[in-house]
């Protein structure tokens, strides 16, 4: 696997990195699944570099290196590239079929968009329902305790309990409780 990089990925100012796959706990250890990845670093490539810096790197390499860095054309092999890159960037099919490309890309994009508000949205319904039942049924709940609790002091009322000894029963209080005794004609 070769990795073009415009930075440099180690940042030891090498031309090329290149890595095994090794087992962590004892790096030593290369595992030998015969795959080498190759991290090529485009920025050692300036105007002023030349191949002789770096003797371990092929010319032509190091002109692909400096072409993707600088844009300057240097060698047969990457005078090569550069002409294929120009005839594909002015060919008509290719430019209809990088914008076709293009084209569908946007779709796809904005057809991922417009899916993922879906979900959010049924989602959120769904989170929403069951945070509203939840609400609901506590709401419910609290409203049938303070009905059973007035029910409760309104039969100790009737039975000339303390006002004190209901809200100690009830829950309710003592204010609560006169109210209640007022509106019902107790007091």
């Amino acid at each position: 696997i070769i990795f073009i990089c415009t930075f440099d990925f180690l940042g030891h100012g090498e031309p090329l990195y290149e890595c095994k796959t090794c087992w962590t706990k004892k790096s030593r250890d290369i595992i030998q699944d015969k795959s080498t990845k190759i991290f090529l670093n485009s920025t050692v490539g300036t105007a002023d570099a030349t191949p002789d810096q770096y003797p371990e790197v092929d010319k032509d390499l190091f002109y692909l290196l400096q072409y993707i860095h600088t844009h300057v054309v240097h060698g047969d092999f990457v005078k090569e590239i550069d002409e294929e890159l120009t005839n594909i960037k002015f060919s008509e099919t290719q430019e209809v079929a990088y914008m076709t490309y293009e084209m569908e890309l946007l779709v796809r994009h904005n057809d991922g968009i417009r899916e993922g508000i879906a979900i959010g949205r049924e989602e959120g319904l769904a989170v929403g329902r069951k945070e509203g039942l939840s609400q609901g049924l506590k709401q419910g709940q609290a409203a049938g305790s303070q009905l059973r609790a007035q029910k409760i002091a309104l039969s100790m009322l009737e039975d000339k309990a303390s006002i004190a000894l209901i809200s100690k029963y009830t829950g309710l209080s003592e204010q609560e409780i006169r109210s209640l005794a007022k509106e019902h004609s107790l007091l």
